[in-house]
């Protein structure tokens, strides 16, 4: 987030043990008419149920343990933790398909639980030491003084946008379209140079969608956007040795694995009247009954969106639900090109597709099924893996992110290599030995990457997520997630930090 003129977070959601396989974005909630088919065997009471394994949802559980609260049980839908963290196989490598970056440095509880642990590289590259290549659609390599200057320019503006008033702009996209133009008619570029900042300028866009999850920079609220806060320490160099399941393998190995019950997805939670011996109950699509005095739910907010109405009873306060519907949850999906030897140079960092004038408008006003033919102009091109030298990793973002998922592997493949092809205006460029690729939107479980603040929405919007029911004075039903953290919403380490505030408000309440 806000790192629009830095570097993209496409640099940036196997068959592997189950303990290594648990994931950022947390898992639940299956359709109700599903569940209730059979009898319900006996209730389980425990003191504290966490809907969800995923990173937030574990960390929560971590909490309450070491606090010594052990009668907490972790109902998990799937049949693996994790949730928007998960490593998948490329062949005899393993790739994040979803959290894959530590961002940020300082106050970032996951970099200090990695530099602890060993898991960060010993020789991080920095970026004097490798570059990115900007090619357009007819094969032209942009000058890097051209890039560098349309970059400094966009870091300029955003740095103007902070000290902006938040309503002074309807968007984020309409602020950087407006003076974007107004500084390069400013500088007096010649049409040549003025082309190629406009060229960068969309890339940029194209970049902050992947950040974002959005279809276009104009749905992104400018209180929202601005809330946010970005870590010191460049977020795309802190490289993990592997994967990020590793990371959250410390994490889960806390948590014994008794505490984690996996294939129980969640049908119905409700919350009784006060006083009740068993202040919530839990039930589970295979009729299994849950009691506690408190629930956790770390469900991802696409999850909420698609679940919430017919998920609580009785239904939640009308303010959570009209904040449920106002936050948004955006897709972005990554693919991964695995070849037998890099094609590129050694001190080549990234291959980036420089966009058309023309290629947001025709990704914005397509119809879902036109998209057949546009939907490649969301990926902004393809970087080197910082693990793996002979894979490329691009990502894309919105409804052609969603669009993606409908295609065959053999479609999406060509098409990638029509565009590398295409861009280095090279018909040699080899076919990958292996692609794999994140499908989010369609996993029922995730409906998506991460949550944005979209315009008609607020920064409040989080605040209001993240309140208990009935109240933060008796918190029976408690909600974590990224999309519950006020300035960290879209990353782990927001989700692992609202987990933890979760358990501590359970904590000091029972104290």
């Amino acid at each position: 987030m806000n790192t629009m003129y830095i570097k993209s977070a496409a640099r940036s959601s196997r068959p592997f043990p189950r303990r290594l396989l648990r994931s950022l974005l947390l898992v639940t909630l299956l359709d109700t008419h599903i569940a209730m088919a059979t009898p319900a065997p006996t209730s389980t009471k425990v003191d504290v149920i966490i809907v969800g394994a995923g990173i937030s949802g574990l960390t929560a559980a971590r909490e309450l343990l070491g606090a010594g609260i052990e009668s907490v049980v972790v109902l998990e839908a799937t049949d693996r933790t994790g949730g928007r963290i998960y490593s998948r196989a490329l062949g005899s490598h393993l790739v994040d398909m979803g959290a894959q970056w530590v961002e940020g440095k300082v106050g970032n509880p996951l970099y200090e639980i990695a530099e602890q642990h060993g898991l960060l590289k010993t020789n991080q590259v920095s970026e004097e030491d490798e570059y990115e290549l900007f090619y357009t659609a007819d094969g032209r390599r942009l000058p890097d003084s051209n890039v560098d200057g349309a970059l400094a320019l966009g870091e300029s503006l955003l740095a103007e946008l902070r000290s902006a008033p938040t309503d002074a702009y309807a968007s984020v996209g309409e602020f950087f379209r407006k003076r974007f133009t107004e500084e390069t008619e400013r500088l007096r570029l010649s049409d040549k140079v003025k082309r190629r900042y406009l060229g960068i300028y969309r890339w940029s866009r194209l970049a902050e969608n992947i950040d974002c999850g959005c279809s276009s920079m104009d749905e992104l609220d400018v209180g929202g956007y601005l809330r946010f806060d970005t870590l010191a320490g460049d977020p795309y160099d802190n490289n993990l040795q592997t994967t990020f399941s590793d990371l959250l393998r410390v994490i889960e190995d806390d948590v014994p694995d008794t505490k984690i019950l996996l294939n129980k997805p969640v049908s119905k939670i409700r919350l009784n009247e006060e006083g009740n011996a068993s202040p919530v109950t839990v039930q589970t699509a295979d009729g299994a009954t849950y009691e506690a005095n408190h629930v956790i739910v770390s469900v991802s907010l696409g999850c909420l969106k698609e679940k919430a109405a017919e998920m609580f009873e009785p239904s939640l306060p009308t303010y959570k639900l009209k904040t449920i519907n106002r936050l948004a949850f955006g897709t972005m999906n990554k693919i991964f090109l695995q070849f037998d030897e890099p094609f590129w140079d050694d001190d080549v960092d990234g291959l980036m597709f420089v966009p058309e004038e023309t290629s947001e408008a025709l990704l914005l006003t397509s119809d879902l099924a036109d998209l057949a033919d546009v939907w490649h102009k969301a990926i902004n091109g393809f970087y080197v893996s910082a693990q793996h030298p002979n894979v490329l990793e691009g990502s894309l973002a919105g409804r052609a992110a969603e669009y993606m998922e409908t295609l065959d592997d053999r479609t999406v493949t060509d098409m990638c290599v029509r565009q590398l092809r295409l861009h280095l205006k090279d018909h040699n460029v080899p076919e990958p030995v292996r692609m794999v690729r994140s499908a989010w939107h369609g996993n029922p479980y995730a409906r998506g990457s991460y949550s944005y603040i979209p315009t008609g929405a607020s920064a409040q919007d989080t605040d209001e997520l993240a309140t208990p029911v009935p109240s933060a004075a008796v918190p029976r039903l408690l909600f974590t997630g990224e999309a519950t953290h006020p300035t960290l919403y879209s990353t782990a380490h927001g989700a692992y930090l609202a987990g933890r505030r979760e358990a501590k408000r359970i904590v000091e309440f029972q104290k």
